[in-house]
């Protein structure tokens, strides 16, 4: 089973989220990341160094607003993880 962190629960977060609990695909969504002040459930943080940090978990799934991207990505790969990120890293 691989374990995957979700950085972003907006509108395309939530549609990954929602796509894989309905999936039976070998993934298991271990930690997603939402913006401070948000209702959350167990799996949810305000910080997204706790899932890059998590040994359990091998991929992140980068949804969050694109200003985030570079710094999260780079950050992931740092700590060895596999990264996929749903627009451009950088638009400068």
């Amino acid at each position: 089973m691989l374990k995957i962190g979700l950085l972003g629960f907006g509108t395309v977060g939530r549609s990954i989220a929602e796509q894989l609990a309905e999936r039976d695909c070998g993934i298991e969504l271990r930690h997603i990341l939402r913006r401070p002040g948000k209702a959350g459930g167990p799996l949810m943080t305000e910080h997204f160094a706790e899932i890059i940090n998590d040994p359990e978990i091998s991929a992140v799934l980068i949804c969050s607003s694109t200003d985030t991207h570079s710094p999260i990505s780079v950050e992931a790969i740092k700590a060895g993880k596999h990264v996929f990120c749903e627009k451009p890293i950088d638009h400068d």
